[in-house]
């Protein structure tokens, strides 16, 4: 693929650590004035050592036109793999906006190339082959890599691109554009300039020799020293035109071993580069952001996520259509009776009954249910700032209002919630790892002991309405790693009797556990107080402003949080937090725990105290070969009920063997989607998108198209500013 782009055009002037010189307004007139010289009228003599300033900002220029034809390849799991994603209208202004006088009309052709070193040179047919076909001169019989002459001549009659060769559509667009501007100044009509990165060796000596007897052509060649590109293929094949080495190894701002072929490194090169016998400094204000643009090249010093070049959740869109139908399968969809049918039966829903007869088979209002609440589980992973290289690691991205919408829950979703409350946790110093707490590596942080750990909702009016009662959640987040998390957490379990202030009473819990819950941090604007006292006089305060309602309070949770949401469900029925202030037992409110992949929270006194309240219930869906419900294996005990899936029945999910793939929540609420028993295979039975399989990881078998862990935020936050660098901004509190 291959653009011809005509422009006014200038690259984005962009900061650095080190002093740069800035680009002004007598920069730019300076390249307008001496464009010709630039391109290559003299064979850039007495320009590359040391390298012309203006040079260098030339360079650069052009090579990030060359960038933009990677920044706007598509995936290989979209229906258009392959081509630009970008219209020719909209084209540079994503990812780029140029504004520069160049003194001429510049027509410039980019090409695509390969982000890969060497495998695909290896496996291209290194034979050359003669061009005088192409050239109407035999003279001097060059000739070319027998691959790349392939790809430039080839047609396919089958394809509407290519009934034509590329060679043939860029000489055609080329024609059209010089006789266009015939009376213009235009660079590619006075002089045709090759300016190339990373080149391997395109011809023969022969080639070499046609190639400079053409009075009005030019080829400076870009080479990075560990690059092992430009020296392929080795025997029979030459260089064409002039060379600029650079030596990315000397750059103090990337990683040992970052991406030598790497067109961002190069260009980080060229802005850097003192000649082959000094060291690197950047003598233009080029941003080094970009260098993590499709990769983790930059020291961690530079707080710069790794590889933050993706467009907005992969171009998923769950708004105006989705990337497929939910499933091949046929599926119940959700119509006004079954809303309606959820309110009328919520308590029935929410365990009165202990999910008696509900359960084998599942009833297809407990999925709808089970998978409400797992959602609202899912938006504390899909809001986390898990990235240490964020000032606001450990955060939570959105602010409260915009929530549910930023997390995809406020799209065809009836049911209504409205945040109240953010959660903070810390733990003590032995907990205090990335999989628990995970800490910044900015100096600039706050304090880096404490975590944003969930949120309380409350039902909305036209929400309370369907869901037939004032609905309070209390949302955990949890960890998605398997087992090692739990493997180091404390496992000795701790009496918890001064929570329940029943001195009588013998339940333990798991020390890890109770330590997140309880734990507080004088250092924390967060947590001066525990974040057990953060929910409870939230949920004290939501009770009583709702107290002449009907009032449930469901808790949920995964993994980590779901062990954290079965503790705090009991700690509110056993302290009276689900009764209005100074009202009587008889107006205390059904609390539910519905937690997913929930290890074992305590003993078997827990398990007791547990079942002997009668306004408190729970739920636990597990997925067999799920390791974690398994653990702690030797003095715990589950609690509650248990809805039981198996999700390697599914056809939609590719064969594993990662823990991590069967602990996962969304393929957990896949399993509910599609359970049809022990005994029984596997259908969805409702409308769940089994996109969402793809949305962390690479699940979903390769035929449904959809790519994987396409849950990014844009650029990963990464935003252009107004001269052109780039800045994490990834928190909206």
């Amino acid at each position: 693929m291959e653009s011809v782009v005509i422009a006014d055009c200038r690259s984005p002037a962009t900061p650095s650590p080190q002093k740069t010189q800035k680009r002004s307004m007598a920069n730019i007139f300076d390249i307008g004035v001496k464009w010709r010289v630039l391109s290559g009228q003299n064979h850039w003599q007495g320009m590359l050592s040391p390298l012309d300033i203006d040079l260098r900002h030339y360079i650069i220029h052009h090579g990030q036109m060359a960038q933009a034809t990677y920044d706007s390849l598509k995936e290989k799991t979209s229906r258009h793999a392959g081509d630009c994603r970008y219209n020719m209208k909209n084209f540079f202004p994503n990812p780029y906006k140029y504004e520069t006088l160049l003194g001429r009309r510049d027509i410039f052709i980019a090409w695509t190339g390969t982000e890969q070193p060497l495998e695909w040179l290896d496996e291209l047919r290194i034979r050359p082959v003669p061009v005088a076909d192409l050239l109407g001169d035999s003279s001097d019989k060059p000739m070319v890599h027998k691959g790349f002459h392939s790809l430039y001549t080839s047609t396919n009659p089958e394809s509407s691109l290519n009934t034509s060769s590329v060679r043939d559509q860029v000489l055609t667009e080329v024609r059209r554009l010089v006789d266009q501007f015939k009376d213009e100044d235009i660079s590619i009509s006075v002089r045709v300039t090759a300016m190339v990165f990373a080149s391997p060796h395109a011809g023969d000596i022969n080639f070499e020799k046609t190639y400079s007897k053409y009075e009005q052509l030019r080829c400076l060649r870009i080479q990075n020293n560990p690059d092992i590109v430009p020296t392929q293929p080795r025997i029979g094949f030459a260089h064409v035109g002039e060379v600029l080495g650079i030596d990315t190894t000397k750059s103090p701002f990337l990683k040992p071993s970052a991406g030598f072929h790497n067109l961002e490194v190069y260009l980080h090169g060229v802005a850097g580069t003192q000649g082959s016998n000094a060291g690197f400094k950047l003598a233009v204000d080029r941003d080094i952001a970009l260098l993590n643009r499709g990769g983790d090249r930059l020291n961690s010093g530079g707080l710069i996520r790794r590889i933050w070049a993706w467009c907005s959740k992969k171009m998923l869109r769950r708004i105006a259509e989705a990337l497929q139908p939910p499933s091949p399968q046929k599926t119940q969809k959700r119509s006004m009776a079954n809303i309606f049918n959820i309110g009328s039966k919520w308590r029935v829903l929410s365990g009165q009954t202990h999910w008696k007869g509900m359960l084998s088979p599942l009833d297809i209002d407990l999925r709808r249910y089970i998978i409400h609440y797992g959602q609202m589980a899912q938006a504390t992973y899909d809001s986390f700032i898990k990235e240490k290289t964020s000032r606001h690691a450990g955060d939570c991205r959105y602010n409260m209002k915009n929530f549910f919408s930023m997390v995809g829950l406020g799209v065809n979703n009836l049911y209504k919630y409205e945040v109240t409350k953010y959660l903070y946790a810390t733990a003590g110093a032995s907990l205090l790892r990335p999989d628990v707490i995970l800490s910044s590596l900015s100096r600039e942080s706050s304090p880096k002991e404490s975590n944003w750990m969930g949120y309380i909702a409350v039902a909305t009016d036209e929400a309370k309405t369907l869901l037939g009662r004032r609905d309070i959640v209390i949302a955990w987040r949890g960890t998605e790693q398997p087992l090692e998390w739990l493997n180091d957490l404390q496992f000795l379990p701790v009496p918890v009797a001064d929570l329940l202030r029943d001195p009588s009473d013998n339940a333990m819990v798991h020390g890890g556990f109770y330590s997140i819950y309880t734990s507080t941090n004088p250092k924390s604007s967060h947590n001066k107080s525990s974040v057990r006292d953060q929910v409870l006089n939230e949920v004290r305060r939501l009770v009583d402003q709702f107290k002449d309602e009907d009032i449930s309070i469901t808790v949920t949770g995964h993994s980590l949080g779901a062990a954290l949401a079965t503790i705090n469900a009991l700690d509110i029925v056993a302290n009276k937090y689900n009764i209005p202030t100074s009202q009587s037992p008889n107006k205390a409110c059904l609390v539910t725990a519905m937690v997913f992949a929930s290890p074992r929270a305590g003993d078997l006194n827990f398990k007791k105290t547990y079942s002997k309240y009668e306004q408190l219930r729970c739920l636990r869906i597990r997925n067999n070969l799920d390791i974690v419900p398994t653990q702690p294996p030797i003095g715990f005990a589950h609690v509650g009920e248990v809805l039981d899936i198996d999700t390697t029945k599914s056809p939609f999910l590719k064969p594993s063997q990662d823990p991590a793939d069967f602990h996962n929540l969304e393929v957990y609420l896949h399993g509910v989607a599609g359970t049809q028993g022990s005994n029984a295979g596997f259908k969805l039975a409702i409308d769940r998108d089994i996109a969402l399989l793809n949305k962390g990881g690479d699940r979903l078998k390769s035929e449904y198209l959809v790519p994987p862990a396409w849950w990014v935020e844009k650029n990963k936050g990464m935003v252009q500013q107004e001269n052109g660098a780039w800045k994490l901004v990834d928190y909206d509190l």
